[in-house]
């Protein structure tokens, strides 16, 4: 396989070809703190979940979403799934994801499926994202979802999720391991082992916390205004975090 294969299958998944629903959740905040500052932490959680049939009900509906009053109140995420009937779809599994922000913007779409079955199927390799769809650099300060705790908390941005670039390096390490352990080079991709959980930032909270591992999708731009010397304080975390790193490998 050459790089430009690779990058158009990271690019261009080839999904399974089959019959799909979409559903729409929407995730809204449960107090808004007027004129607040510096809030590390509030509570969110899935208050609608709405099934269309076909994507273009979907599009027709994400601008009402977004912009009608009725239906935006104190909304903070929507997250749209595409989910191949007649499969399990338990476990937070789907075909395809993506994520709108507060304001309409597309914080982050997935870039495999996330079908436990068909970790098989070359649809489900994590390959990379391309550099300039990365929303967050080392060093923003996001907020960070955690949807099974309801629970949205600051931190600052340690590591972006690999790009295409870096995907293809480790798939070069593999088929290097394939040759030398004699499986055969035709034999790369199925021991490729990336997958959707893979595609993730890493992110503290603070100085003292582990690294974190959230999802892509699951990391969005800041609601609330942080003053400057919040902003110094995860500068520090964040430089405390890089020579943690530095100092591990």
């Amino acid at each position: 396989m050459t790089f430009d294969e690779f990058k158009a299958l990271a690019l261009n998944p080839p999904y399974i070809d089959r019959q799909c629903v979409y559903r729409v959740d929407m995730h809204r905040y449960t107090n808004r703190l007027k004129d607040a500052k510096d809030v590390t932490e509030f509570e969110v959680k899935l208050c609608q979940s709405i099934m269309y049939a076909d994507w273009r009900r979907v599009r027709f509906m994400l601008p009402r979403f977004i912009h009608k009053e009725y239906l935006n109140e104190q909304l903070y995420a929507l997250y749209i799934y595409e989910l191949p009937i007649n499969c399990d779809i338990s476990c937070d599994q789907y075909q395809r994801l993506w994520v709108y922000d507060r304001t309409g913007n597309l914080n982050a779409q997935s870039v495999c499926a996330a079908m436990i079955k068909e970790l098989d199927h070359t649809s489900a390799r994590f390959r990379g994202r391309y550099a300039e769809s990365i929303r967050f650099k080392p060093g923003d300060i996001v907020e960070v979802y955690d949807r099974d705790k309801k629970q949205v908390r600051l931190g600052v941005v340690v590591k972006q999720p690999p790009t295409i670039e870096q995907c293809w390096e480790m798939r070069k390490a593999v088929e290097k391991a394939c040759i030398a352990e004699s499986i055969g080079i035709e034999n790369t991709d199925d021991n490729y082992w990336h997958y959707t959980l893979d595609d993730c930032y890493c992110v503290v909270y603070g100085p003292d916390s582990r690294i974190s591992y959230p999802h892509t999708t699951d990391v969005l731009p800041l609601m609330y205004p942080v003053s400057d010397a919040l902003r110094q304080h995860f500068a520090e975390c964040y430089h405390l975090a890089i020579n943690n790193r530095k100092q591990n490998y």
